[in-house]
């Protein structure tokens, strides 16, 4: 791992998709299996994003009962055309840093990585299971999920949350920065011009009149990173949206796209999840059950005892960040379609609990 006193020894990452061949492939499972051999790679699927995603699959063995080996993996690396911009900014690494080095203390629900590595360049691999091969739902923006699936989700993060709350080991991770960093996209979709052509599309016909004042929802994420420098942090999930979820063959909620971890305030993550997948009905009638449930659990866990009415206060402030970006989203990042969803959610869920009169705005 990249700590901020040095950086690991490095491993021969592929530089292009082309160079994941059987031989490449059968180095990294060695180092899940120390007795793998590859016989065959064969890619099936590529899907380009922020990151780039490719299923292959594979003929191998060698493989042990404890540790088995698949017979198609996802392959996940910065091989997007906007790679070689992201890369020398540390975009790629926080999610070889989670499966490598956080995800095997923390046991959490997400596809079991078999090879994770990165190295100074920014570049990252991650080699991990294909979960199209089980019984799994993708859960899609335009869709809502079930309140018991939800708090499964929330239980999940209570364990990354607990586990180093507070801890200066946080730190130590060189790629690691704050939820809400400002500057960059923030700051661009901020720009009188650029908010009047969001205003225009059909996601902001939706909105009420706090949401469609830029200098109000402006002053809310500033008053909103402000509290974030006082308050107690802990490891983030980043960006546990609907679209970064899925439900598993037990009905719980698993969360993948693990490259924006970052440290922050637990209420960033809670709130992010709670009011992008239920249905509005169904958070009104639910949420604060939900929050007491993710707050026994947090403390069940190690992390402390935080009073209902406390979190309750922290958390409704932080409707701002998911209706500010889901207003703002460009549509090569997420589909109208999707923007008009998530966006309805967290408009409703500001103007129930008065999020901007909270921040004092």
């Amino acid at each position: 791992m990249i700590f901020k006193d040095g950086q690991m020894a490095g491993f021969a990452l592929p530089k292009t998709l082309d160079d994941f061949t059987a031989d490449w492939m059968q180095q990294a499972l060695r180092t899940h299996a120390p007795a793998a051999r590859v016989h065959a790679a064969k890619p099936t699927l590529v899907i380009q994003g922020t990151g780039t995603k490719m299923l292959m699959e594979i003929v191998a063995e060698g493989g042990t009962p404890d540790r088995p080996l698949p017979a198609s993996v996802c392959v996940k690396g910065a091989y997007s055309p906007n790679s070689e911009y992201l890369m020398p900014r540390g975009r790629y690494i926080n999610e070889a840093v989670f499966y490598k080095s956080l995800q095997p203390e923390l046991g959490m629900r997400c596809p079991q990585a078999f090879f994770a590595e990165f190295d100074a360049s920014g570049q990252s691999v991650i080699v991990m299971e294909d979960l199209t091969l089980r019984d799994i739902h993708f859960n899609l923006a335009t869709e809502t999920v079930a309140i018991d699936a939800v708090r499964s989700g929330l239980r999940q993060l209570a364990k990354i949350h607990a586990k180093w709350w507070n801890g200066a080991f946080l730190d130590t991770i060189a790629s690691l920065g704050p939820a809400l960093p400002g500057g960059g996209h923030e700051a661009r979709q901020r720009e009188p011009a650029t908010w009047a052509k969001i205003m225009t599309l059909p996601r902001a016909a939706q909105l009420p009149v706090f949401a469609r004042d830029v200098a109000r929802m402006g002053a809310a994420l500033d008053r909103l990173r402000q509290s974030h420098l006082t308050e107690p942090f802990c490891l983030l999930h980043g960006d546990p949206h609907i679209g970064n979820t899925y439900i598993d063959e037990e009905g719980a909620l698993g969360f993948y796209d693990w490259q924006t971890l970052a440290r922050g305030s637990w209420a960033h993550d809670v709130n992010y999840l709670v009011g992008s997948t239920l249905s509005i009905d169904d958070r009104r009638h639910c949420e604060r059950d939900l929050l007491q449930d993710y707050l026994t659990e947090l403390h069940a866990l190690g992390g402390p005892a935080i009073a209902l009415q406390t979190a309750w206060e922290d958390y409704i402030l932080h409707d701002a960040y998911g209706l500010f970006f889901w207003t703002v989203n460009p549509v090569e990042m997420q589909s109208e379609e999707n923007n008009i969803a998530v966006a309805e959610r967290f408009a409703a869920a500001a103007a129930d609990h008065d999020c901007l009169g909270a921040l004092g705005v």
